[in-house]
């Protein structure tokens, strides 16, 4: 079995652990001083899967220590200021019927219960950017950020707001009052850099994987083409990991290896088609199998621009029976090929493929040899 548990690769799991985010976690957490007697907004900005949602999540489970309710809603489902009322009502009091309410009148309820019983609130609204850009409704930012001045009984409550949303741009959909009423305190989340990826993919890897599933060449090749192709997006690196393991599991296979993880990205991100393939010239379709050789030969993610060069010569002797082209060609063919986006370049010394190699050689075999027959 390769995995441990895989449920820890889940996008609902948040880690007891988040790396590269404590010092994010510390700051919000200031924010919510234990002796907070008032409604405080702040928001949680940052570009998709720098841990936003799991660090307001984790700040949360901390509050609880000083007696704070988290609640959340993911704003992506809520089409309504209904729905949202509602969800924050029966997140606080389980099987409160809501029925035959307004959105007012939800909310009403909602800041009566946290008053008679004294609860501090820490309300997280995930992906507000998203809903007021799609329903052109911002009124609960007012709502919520203004009630103890709209309801008599709201007064001496004690609310936590988490906004969380990819950028400022959403700040054009809301008039001067509820810009107003967000205040001015951001956390700002940056992207995550390639060694912050490899230390938060080891941390997954030890959670959901047996040990020696997987080495690390592989761990590294994730995190740099998340960087690569998914602007760092976290969880796209764990879901090439849990895709990757998975399909190592049906073959029957004791580790995920870069293979299974090409075989995954070729799904998820079709680079090379047959199409492509053809469309080559012969000194491209000859450096192409050079590295993919090297790639497979050596089970590494990336290999230099030398080594493909020397390669490319023994391919050539291999299929044309002599060097018929030197290195302009190569380094032609190289590019062409970057610039179509069939070879990751990386640098000089980290050229790669995102195709599997065990279905990019044959392939590639049987074109060279077709097309050589004809001649």
């Amino acid at each position: 079995m390769i995995f441990k548990d895989i449920n820890k690769l889940s996008p609902r799991y948040i880690p007891e652990r988040l790396p590269h985010r404590e010092k994010d976690i510390e700051e919000l957490l200031m924010f919510f001083h234990p002796q907070l007697n008032t409604i405080l907004p702040v928001q949680v900005i940052g570009p998709v899967g720098c841990g936003k949602t799991s660090v307001s999540i984790s700040t949360g489970r901390k509050l609880v220590e000083r007696s704070f309710k988290p609640l959340y809603i993911n704003l992506k489902i809520a089409n309504n200021k209904f729905f949202i009322y509602n969800s924050l009502l029966e997140q606080l009091s389980k099987g409160y019927s809501s029925r035959n309410l307004g959105p007012e009148e939800i909310l009403a309820k909602f800041i009566n219960i946290i008053r008679k019983r004294k609860i501090k609130a820490y309300i997280i609204l995930d992906e507000i950017g998203y809903y007021v850009k799609s329903t052109r409704d911002s009124s609960i930012i007012y709502d919520l950020t203004r009630v103890n001045e709209i309801s008599p009984h709201a007064r001496g409550i004690v609310l936590g707001i988490v906004f969380i949303a990819r950028d400022l741009g959403w700040y054009k959909v809301l008039d001067a009052s509820e810009r107003s009423s967000l205040g001015n305190i951001i956390l700002n989340l940056e992207p995550y850099t390639k060694d912050q990826l490899i230390d938060i993919l080891e941390y997954r890897v030890s959670e959901a994987f047996n040990p020696g599933s997987i080495d690390f060449d592989v761990i590294d090749y994730i995190a740099d083409i998340t960087v690569k192709e998914a602007s760092s997006d976290v969880r796209y690196a764990l879901d090439l990991l849990q895709y990757a393991g998975i399909l190592a599991e049906r073959r029957g296979d004791i580790r995920v290896t870069l293979d299974h993880v090409r075989h995954v990205l070729s799904r998820l991100n079709p680079y090379i088609t047959s199409e492509d393939l053809y469309t080559l010239s012969e000194a491209e379709r000859l450096a192409l199998l050079a590295l993919a050789y090297i790639l497979r030969r050596k089970s590494v993610a990336y290999a230099s621009f030398t080594e493909i060069f020397d390669e490319f010569k023994l391919v050539q002797e291999e299929y044309l029976g002599k060097t018929k082209y030197r290195i302009k060609a190569f380094e032609n063919a190289i590019q062409t090929m970057q610039d179509k986006g069939i070879i990751v370049f990386m640098g000089v010394k980290r050229l790669g493929i995102n195709a599997p190699t065990d279905r990019l050689i044959p392939f590639l075999e049987r074109i060279i040899e077709s097309l050589s027959n004809q001649f």
